[in-house]
């Protein structure tokens, strides 16, 4: 439920609350008169239609006649029934319009919360801890009742108008919390929806500079590609075998889970040397050209932090957990973010309490130089497993920018965080796997394809990420849109903006 229908739905609450408190009524229920109902079944709405007067209150197993009824200024109460069920009711100076659903609820103000039985002539409701009963109009009398002191009814009304006046408070700070959970969540799909125009504003002034000034003129016709691709893969990265592996990947809603599937299904991806190597097929590439530069708009440059963040991307996980970074730096992946770092000392292998866990993301450091968080580290991983083998740690890992192709590597650690093979590590990444934020299912309608999966949990301010492919052997598919026919296309780099479930249509050319 959105902020503005919660609030709706608690007015309608407070409502009725206090036009009961009003009253100042309250304490326990009673039978209806005479001890006996008749089952709702066996009362139609339309039999029940007509006019009835107050007749006695119940509360506290005390019952309250007329005499002090009139006393209390509850004397000219009634309830009037139409054949539909609608109606009114009237209770000292507080009216409301009602409705009898025919199966012993009855609504007020258009909210269900009370109940109601019919015998006879009889109409007896249970309202907060009260029971009233009312006789239609001109049914022969009642036997008459006993009724009770004015001041000892007005001793238990008074206790359970202070016990109801605390049930009140307690449900308003419930909807207050709510309401600062929503806000929260608000703005922080607002931040991540700032982070993501900004990104990709980096992104084009990244493919402007690089093929600017890098590369010669008469790459101008790629660098027209590069943009007009900047919300989608490019062609080529379509048209590879990676980009049908990434398809493949069926979401488990385990994130690391799902970070480390699509991190594997990129294996043997290699750099290239122009846009057309984008596929990923070219083994003698060197130029560091890739789909996962491209996403971050730096195209031609080492791309080994790139291809993190670009998993962390496909996976879905919002901007407000873990941000996207060009480099090994700690601070650009966390900063702003409910991520956080850790240096080998807080690590359980030192004596921290931090034990890393496939997932997480390791910078590492190759030279002399002193660093910090806010520096960029020599190099970028993904860890899959962590194995301590007493002596040494061995971090096992898929990473970018390795020989030039994401590859399977392990790196063995000393107890004190050094390499074996030289360098050390520098800090862990780890992004923020568990907190809460609004989920949102997406279906995907293949319109006749055939899909190993058609569902998948999207969170508000994070990225579509990977998509089912349709197989359809007849057609070409086209992407996937909001709307059968028509609509906004959506890719794996569209950012979530609905709060609520939503479903896809595939298009075919």
């Amino acid at each position: 439920m959105r902020k503005d229908g919660i609030k709706s739905a608690m007015a309608l609450i407070i409502a009725g609350a206090l036009a009961l408190s009003g009253c100042t009524f309250g304490g326990g229920n009673s039978g209806p008169l005479n001890g006996g109902s008749k089952t709702v079944a066996d009362a139609d709405v339309s039999d029940i239609s007509g006019r009835y007067t107050i007749f006695q209150m119940t509360t506290a197993d005390t019952p309250v006649g007329p005499e002090t009824l009139q006393a209390m200024g509850l004397g000219d109460s009634y309830i009037v029934i139409n054949d539909d069920g609608s109606g009114e009711l009237k209770l000292g100076d507080v009216s409301s319009a009602i409705s009898l659903d025919g199966k012993g609820k009855l609504a007020v103000d258009g909210t269900p919360m009370y109940d109601y039985e019919y015998y006879e002539d009889v109409l007896t409701i249970s309202l907060a801890t009260l029971t009233y009963t009312f006789v239609r109009e001109g049914a022969d009398a009642v036997a008459a009742l006993d009724d009770a002191n004015v001041d000892e009814v007005t001793d238990v009304l008074a206790d359970a108008r202070a016990e109801f006046e605390r049930q009140m408070e307690e449900a308003m700070a419930k909807y207050k919390s709510t309401i600062q959970v929503w806000e929260e969540s608000e703005r922080q799909l607002e931040a991540d929806i700032e982070s993501y125009q900004k990104g990709r504003e980096t992104q084009e002034a990244g493919i402007d500079y690089y093929y600017d000034s890098t590369y010669p003129a008469d790459k101008d016709a790629e660098k027209a590609i590069a943009k007009d691709e900047m919300d989608d893969f490019s062609v080529y990265y379509y048209d590879s075998p990676f980009y049908l592996e990434l398809t493949s990947v069926i979401p488990s809603g385990n994130l690391r889970d799902d970070m480390l599937k699509i991190a594997r299904s990129q294996l043997g991806y290699y750099e290239g040397n122009r846009y057309s190597d984008l596929c990923g097929l070219n083994a003698s590439g060197d130029d560091d050209f890739t789909e996962y530069g491209k996403y971050h708009g730096s195209i031609g440059t080492a791309w080994c932090s790139e291809f993190a963040s670009w998993c962390v991307r496909m996976t879905g996980i919002p901007f407000n957990r873990i941000s996207t970074s060009r480099c090994a730096c700690a601070t650009n992946f966390t900063e702003g973010t409910s991520a956080s770092y850790y240096a080998w000392e807080d690590t359980v292998y030192a004596g921290g309490d931090f034990e890393p866990q496939g997932g997480e993301i390791i910078f590492w450091v190759f030279d002399d130089d002193p660093y910090g968080p806010d520096d960029a580290l020599s190099h970028t991983s993904i860890l899959e497993e962590a194995i301590d083998m007493g002596d040494n740690i061995i971090f096992h890992v898929i990473e970018g920018n390795t020989s030039n192709t994401v590859m399977e590597n392990d790196y063995v650690l000393n107890s004190d965080g050094t390499l074996v093979d030289g360098g050390k590590l520098g800090y862990i990444i780890s992004p923020d796997y568990i907190s809460a934020n609004a989920e949102v299912t997406v279906y995907f309608d293949a319109d006749g394809g055939n899909l190993s999966w058609d569902s998948k949990s999207v969170f508000p301010g994070g990225l579509y990420g990977v998509m089912p492919y349709p197989e359809n052997l007849d057609t070409t598919f086209a992407g996937w849109y909001t709307a059968p026919e028509g609509g906004e296309k959506i890719t794996p780099y569209s950012q979530v903006t609905a709060t609520g479930d939503i479903t896809l249509y595939a298009h075919y050319k």
